[in-house]
């Protein structure tokens, strides 16, 4: 269910609305984000779109990693694995866990808690990664987070302001480039950990709760309150 804060007029403090699955609820945000001073988003490539669709001040702000201990891929009990929720309403999520499964023998896990995919991740060698509808997901923060080697689709600019492509994570544009990755770096674990390795240090230095925070504030300050009434 949708919560909407309603009377922000009355409030001289800055108002910030962060829209975070943006790909998803463009539809209702464009509207909303009209009753705050800034709107920020965490697809970079939605910036324009959010300002085409009416809201003048649209800034972006990625989702974020969490502080993990690294696990050396020695210690690793998955090749790889891919931590999802298959429905009749994602077919090609179906195609890559039945791909996964049949060509590497893949770790799938449904539906579990936060905490334990935290674990299973942490338990992996080679996270494969898939979007509903070509975002930036929680997925590109959360497996590096732990330490496993994602595999991204490639999505350009949004992928590379994040993390160096083949040097902290790895891009593939269809299922043969796929099969192609997985296959090289699962008979080469050693660069595949050295590239995991280098993720995780990039979420440790850059993508964490509290460097989203400073940039939040940032936003705040350099930001006159009052610019958008409830409409």
């Amino acid at each position: 269910p949708r919560t909407l804060l309603l009377g922000l007029e009355h409030f001289p403090c800055p108002k910030i609305f962060w829209s975070i699955d943006t790909h998803l609820n463009a539809f209702w945000h464009k509207f909303y984000g009209r009753n705050f001073d800034l709107v920020l988003t965490t697809q970079k490539g939605w910036i324009n779109r959010l300002q085409a669709g009416g809201l003048e001040k649209v800034k972006w702000l990625p989702w974020f990693g969490i502080k993990r201990e690294w696990q050396n891929f020695s210690k690793r009990k998955y090749d790889l694995s891919f931590v999802c929720r298959v429905t009749a309403h994602r077919p090609a999520r179906k195609w890559l866990v039945d791909f996964l499964q049949q060509e590497f023998g893949g770790f799938i896990a449904q539906d579990v808690e936060f905490a334990r995919m935290l674990d299973i991740y942490e338990q992996t060698k080679l996270a494969p990664n898939e979007a509903i509808a070509g975002e930036v997901n929680f997925r590109t923060f959360e497996a590096p987070s732990c330490g496993a080697l994602v595999l991204n689709q490639d999505l350009g600019d949004e992928i590379s302001s994040l993390f160096i492509p083949g040097k902290e994570t790895l891009i593939f544009n269809h299922v043969l480039e796929l099969r192609e990755l997985i296959e090289f770096y699962l008979k080469h674990q050693s660069q595949a950990e050295n590239i995991a390795l280098a993720g995780w240090r990039r979420i440790k230095s850059e993508h964490l709760p509290e460097h989203r925070a400073a940039r939040l504030l940032n936003y705040a300050g350099n930001i006159s309150p009052g610019t958008y009434t409830s409409r």
